[in-house]
């Protein structure tokens, strides 16, 4: 299932890289405090959902305070 995995997602200012592992969920490369998952339809999912393909957003939040939003594209 390697190619499960998204893209280098990496957000801007933070050095924060979400990542889709092979059993098809997130691990988080950075320093976040929190994160929530969303799907396309901007509906909350579980932080250890079992992603299909589609598009995902993330907001997290940082250690030092920071926010942020990324997108998540599994294929």
């Amino acid at each position: 299932l390697a190619d499960a995995s998204v893209e280098g997602i990496e957000a801007a200012d933070d050095n924060v890289r979400f990542v889709v592992n092979d059993n098809r969920t997130i691990t988080i490369d950075g320093d976040v405090e929190s994160y929530r998952l969303y799907n396309i339809h901007g509906q909350f999912l579980s932080n250890n959902a079992r992603l299909e393909p589609g598009v995902y957003v993330v907001t997290y939040k940082t250690r030092n305070g920071n926010k942020g939003t990324t997108k998540l594209l599994v294929h």
